[in-house]
């Protein structure tokens, strides 16, 4: 039994819908199942459909999503790419179904690996009800990620799919390892367009100029109550001032392969930059702009998280004293990394800065050995704060 059932486990079925196709099967094949495990089946089968015992998707793909509807093939290549279509037009029990699944959608994963012919969104808008043009009224969070072999591809299949989702979306992931800034700067306006209401957006892509980061900053301000925000690959003075506007941004992460601008506190609002920032990740050249916006962050100074990875740096220019006045203004501070730091002269100034921090209960320290360090300056450790 056990077995039959895992047969018929749709990856995009809810466990109640799972068990009425095993019951449709045994009754096809005329099963000799006893009476009783048919009636365990369709009670548990009622309670399911009760709403406060509804199960919610965490996550769901796709494909798996638009198989529900009709099973995909892929056929044909245009430019090396498979054309996936569906194998049959829907019938209407079959748009009902998908849009009864569809209805509980909370969180999307879509890959570029899938070439979606035009038919396939036509398809799909034929079946909505009259009254709705939204495919996925709940949804909360999505994932779109494309691998850089077929990005306008993968641009043109979000562009499509973004029609279909409820401008209540609060998640968005875009990953894109390609550098393709047409391409990015369409699917980025057509994010802007679309949604206003995100509390949490991460990017993670190959690489942006300061021709094409425009379009990223415009769907930044368009979503004033961003909360949570990730950037792999910035021009960072640029983002870092649209930032500065959010009221309620709580953490940050952001990247940068160099200074494209210097940065400058004094020109943020009074108080500084992020004064509800409570977490912040900076993976770029740490130089005096930064240990001063650092320093700067938070009305109250109530950073908790701060983990500061520098790439590229010369250890002759890196300044330790503004780096430990940099940590010292913030007295709440509970975890503290630095990472891929170069020492050239002794960690008193680091041990500074620590023993400044009271409140501290998580410590990563990792120290890239150059010719002016001791051998033993390496270090990886973690410690508890005291009483």
């Amino acid at each position: 039994m056990a077995s039959t059932l895992q047969r018929y486990a749709h990856p995009a079925l809810f466990a109640d819908e799972l068990i009425f196709e095993f019951l449709q099967h045994l009754h096809r094949s005329k099963s000799s199942i006893v009476k009783a495990d048919i009636n365990a089946a369709g009670l548990t089968c009622k309670a399911w459909r009760d709403p406060s015992l509804a199960l919610r998707w965490q996550e769901v793909d796709l494909k798996s999503l638009l198989s529900v509807l009709a099973p995909l093939r892929g056929s044909g290549l245009v430019n090396r790419f498979e054309v996936w279509s569906f194998t049959h037009v829907p019938m209407d029990r079959d748009h009902h179904r998908f849009q009864n699944i569809a209805n509980r959608v909370h969180s999307l994963n879509y890959h570029d690996y899938l070439w979606l012919e035009k038919s396939v969104f036509a398809t799909i808008s034929h079946g909505l009800p009259t009254e709705s043009t939204v495919l996925l009224p709940n949804l909360r969070s999505a994932r779109f990620a494309g691998d850089g072999r077929s990005i306008w591809v993968f641009v043109e299949n979000v562009t499509r799919l973004l029609l279909f989702c409820s401008s209540s979306l609060r998640q968005l992931t875009l990953s894109i390892s390609s550098s393709l800034p047409r391409s990015r700067e369409t699917l980025l306006r057509s994010l802007t367009s679309r949604f206003s209401r995100l509390s949490t957006i991460n990017f993670h892509q190959a690489a942006c100029s300061q021709a094409d980061v425009g379009p990223m900053v415009e769907l930044l301000e368009h979503n004033p109550d961003l909360r949570h925000v990730t950037i792999k690959q910035t021009v960072l003075s640029v983002t870092v001032n649209a930032l500065s506007k959010l009221p309620h941004l709580e953490s940050l992460d952001i990247g940068s392969g160099a200074l494209n601008e210097p940065l400058d506190y004094r020109t943020y609002p009074p108080g500084g930059p992020f004064p509800q920032l409570t977490s912040l990740i900076l993976h770029l050249p740490l130089d005096i702009g930064v240990f001063d916006l650092v320093a700067n962050i938070g009305a109250h100074h109530s950073l908790q998280t701060l983990s500061m990875v520098s790439l590229y740096i010369d250890p002759i220019q890196l300044d330790l004293g503004a780096a430990v006045d940099a940590v010292v203004k913030h007295p709440l501070l509970r975890n503290l990394s630095f990472r891929e730091l170069l020492f050239p002269t002794s960690q008193a100034k680091a041990l500074q800065a620590i023993s400044a921090c009271t409140m501290l209960e998580s410590l990563e320290i990792n120290i890239l050995m150059t010719s002016d360090t001791p051998a033993t300056s390496t270090t990886n450790t973690s410690i508890a704060a005291k009483s």
